[in-house]
């Protein structure tokens, strides 16, 4: 039985590069980054929201519309070891001469023989100097990984949020001050006015798609022939399709670029 949602955490993503979230492989997963750095106490049952920052918003052409990125139900809360060494999580672990979704593997930290978090090496991304410092080490303190099955990620698709509904109006109005962090926009048994209620939270599922998973392309992969042609087949009329047995090797690598892309 799926646990009763306690809480709906949101906050606003300054990047979208398909690490996190990591939407691939069947499940979204946020292993690294906003809200583990915020330690987001986010459990099975919950939602995680990420909704598009405005430097997103301006490479889709609509910096001044409040757009949804993704929305995730918290199925499963890990540790950063017990991702890395599940077999269910094996293709979350990067692989730089893979395809772009193998690439972007959020899945690189595990313990060593004294019992300490440390980066495999398997990526570029978040690799401090020295090792063990800045984001590697927000990354491994915050220690916690959350996995959602049922999910909806649109990527460059970002939804534009309703105007004049209720839910959608308080959740703007959440980060209209500052988009910096996270915000519990639910939180069950802590009645605060700009809070959503529980018939905001019931409006909202019933706004999400009937069928979800990966409904668009990262915003950050560079477009060419090979990518523009996956992205043909992604959209909310082809959930899941997307990136299924395509390969898309040649196509700019992103995690020697972007070693900071929180």
């Amino acid at each position: 039985m799926t646990p009763e949602t306690r809480l709906v955490c949101a906050y606003v993503m300054t990047s979208d590069s398909g690490h996190a979230p990591n939407p691939f492989h069947g499940t979204c997963t946020l292993a690294i980054c906003t809200p583990n750095h915020q330690r987001s106490r986010s459990k099975p049952g919950d939602w995680i929201l990420g909704l598009a920052g405005s430097p997103l918003r301006s490479k889709l052409g609509t910096p001044h519309i409040w757009r949804l990125l993704y929305a995730m139900h918290v199925d499963t809360r890990l540790e950063l070891d017990s991702y890395y060494t599940a077999d269910r999580f094996a293709s979350k672990r990067p692989k730089l001469s893979g395809s772009l979704e193998e690439q972007c593997g959020d899945n690189f930290y595990r313990l060593d023989r004294e019992g300490k978090l440390f980066h495999t090496g398997e990526t570029t991304q978040h690799q401090a100097a020295p090792p063990g410092e800045g984001i590697e080490k927000q990354d491994m303190d915050a220690n916690r990984v959350f996995v959602g099955e049922r999910f909806w990620y649109w990527g460059r698709n970002a939804q534009a949020l309703p105007r004049g509904v209720q839910w959608a109006e308080k959740l703007i109005s959440a980060f209209i001050s500052s988009a910096r962090g996270i915000r519990n926009v639910y939180d069950d048994g802590k009645d605060v006015e700009m809070r959503w209620s529980a018939s905001d939270l019931a409006a909202f599922t019933v706004w999400l798609p009937p069928v979800g998973g990966v409904l668009g392309l990262p915003i950050e992969w560079r477009q060419n022939n090979q990518e523009a042609s996956l992205a043909a087949r992604c959209s909310p009329t082809s959930p899941r399709n997307c990136t299924d047995t395509q390969d898309v090797r040649g196509a700019t690598v992103l995690a020697a670029k972007n070693r900071k892309m929180c």
